[in-house]
């Protein structure tokens, strides 16, 4: 593996790590806060049920084990089956432990729609789309990180809308993918989008799972979404100063819940030098942000069209007020958190009056820091106190955002 690949690795999991620790500050608690699914001290069958085999009479053969696990008990008199939560998750972060018994199959399902397969695959020499760690049916893992049988495996998945993150045993094996129904005959019905269980397979092999917790995002009133993962209605071109190519005409697309710039762009082409920006048809003055981003160059996401939170391949290096993550001429972000080019970022804001809070990847870079001066003009502090458009920067590199969710503040 590649020192920039190492560095990505570190880099995603160091902020997991973080955002995980109560020592170390995070997030505002409306963005989400996590939720105890089972730590083997509750009884399994309050908060979960028989889900499949549905229409048959199966007696409950789910047991909490002593090391606090718990497993489907291999006892066919009373017949395997898989318990879901009674509880319907929609946007979220999952983390679980999980291991397998020798030759052993399970999953994990999302919505109760796509499932994480878990297979007793470790060792093979390539991964297919029913090998651990799969989108099942779908789409094979990145890289194998599974642990022989049993063993404990640790497993964390992002799900927001159709984008899908997962990581096994501390390595990235799904980087921001579309994501979308098993295909399988294990698919409940309605939109893959749409809130539905966390259901853990059992109707297999004997498996165990402990440690299971739940970080449900957006939940609180308010919540939506500025792009609306389906085209470029809630956008409009932003005219600037010099560029031929402005003057009205909308040069960004819209590619599996992405909005991009890259209509006019090769992969791999140096002489990009992007398309002009695009302004949200709505205006904000405080709120809470999410987005995610990958680039291929140079850019950046604008609050209230006044300060620049930077974006740019810059991975690995000292950060200063023009590296990933920077408020673009004010302020150098605390760390330097970004991934290397191409690979997803995650950027949650905190933006009230002029003062700015962001976490880059689940790290503070930003904390509580007063805006003296506009991005392109420091000097210049006028007219700040007022709402302003979301501005996505397109006239330099390639650029792909997703998932931008705003809170309005009072």
């Amino acid at each position: 593996m590649s020192n920039r690949g190492r560095f990505c690795l570190a880099a995603f999991f160091l902020s997991f790590v973080l955002a995980s620790c109560s020592s170390v500050p995070e997030p505002d608690p409306r963005f989400g806060v996590w939720l105890t699914l089972f730590d083997g001290k509750q009884s399994l069958q309050d908060d979960w049920f028989i889900s499949r085999p549905e229409n048959e009479t199966v007696g409950w053969n789910w047991k909490v084990e002593r090391d606090g696990s718990m497993t489907n008990v291999a006892d066919a008199s009373q017949g395997k089956h898989n318990i879901a939560t009674t509880r319907k998750f929609h946007n979220f972060e999952l983390d679980l432990e999980f291991k397998i018994s020798k030759g052993g199959n399970a999953g994990v399902y999302l919505r109760g729609r796509c499932e994480i397969q878990i297979k007793d695959t470790h060792g093979q020499e390539s991964q297919g789309v029913s090998d651990m760690g799969a989108l099942y049916k779908y789409l094979a893992p990145r890289v194998d990180a599974t642990r022989p049988a049993g063993e404990w495996n640790q497993l964390y998945v992002r799900l927001i809308g159709n984008r899908l993150t997962a990581s096994l045993n501390g390595e990235l094996i799904h980087d921001n993918v579309f994501a979308r129904g098993t295909g399988a005959g294990g698919q409940r019905p309605g939109p893959f989008d749409a809130p539905h269980m966390l259901e853990l397979q059992g109707d297999h092999e004997q498996v165990w799972f402990r440690n299971v917790r739940i970080r449900p995002l957006f939940e609180s009133p308010g919540w939506r979404e500025v792009f609306n993962r389906k085209d470029v209605s809630e956008w409009f071109p932003a005219h600037q100063a010099g560029n031929e190519r402005s003057g009205g005409e909308m040069k960004w697309i819209v590619q599996d819940g992405v909005i991009t710039n890259t209509a006019e762009y090769e992969p791999g082409d140096p002489d990009f030098h992007g398309v002009p920006d695009v302004l949200s048809k709505e205006t904000f003055e405080n709120y809470l942000l999410h987005y995610e981003y990958k680039s291929h160059g140079n850019a950046g996401f604008f609050l209230r069209d006044l300060w620049e939170i930077q974006i740019v391949n810059s991975a690995g290096e000292e950060p200063t007020k023009h590296t990933d993550g920077a408020l673009y001429a004010l302020y150098a972000p605390l760390v330097n958190m970004s991934n290397p080019v191409g690979m997803w970022n995650t950027v949650d804001v905190k933006l009230e009056g002029r003062k700015v809070t962001a976490f880059h990847n689940g790290v503070l870079i930003h904390d509580n820091r007063e805006c003296y001066g506009r991005t392109f003009a420091p000097t210049d502090a006028t007219n700040m106190d007022r709402p302003g458009y979301f501005r996505l920067q397109g006239d330099h590199g390639a650029i792909w955002f997703t998932n931008i969710w705003v809170l309005p503040l009072e």
